[in-house]
């Protein structure tokens, strides 16, 4: 994906113009679109289809889990944080 330029006032393109806004579409719909998987080595990978992250293995990191319980829409929802000292 390629930066996204500025409008500017009184310049063309705008966000009216059909091309741009779908610029601007096209990355928003690739940031609603995260997947995180595990593997080997740690990547990072963010194209118009979405954006892909690639974390350890858990058991391959050495740090302790610690465990968070918050409401998301009114939904207690626990998530797990590995924490380290480094």
């Amino acid at each position: 994906m390629k930066k996204i330029d500025y409008v500017r006032q009184g310049q063309t393109p705008t966000l009216l113009d059909t091309g741009k806004a779908n610029e601007l579409i096209e990355v928003l719909n690739a940031l609603l679109n995260i997947k995180v998987t595990t593997g080997e080595n740690p990547l990072v990978t963010y194209g118009k289809n979405g954006v892909n992250i690639r974390v350890p293995n858990t058991a391959d990191i050495d740090a302790d889990e610690t465990e968070i319980w918050s409401v998301i829409d009114g939904i207690a929802v626990k998530k797990t944080f590995l924490t380290t000292d480094g």
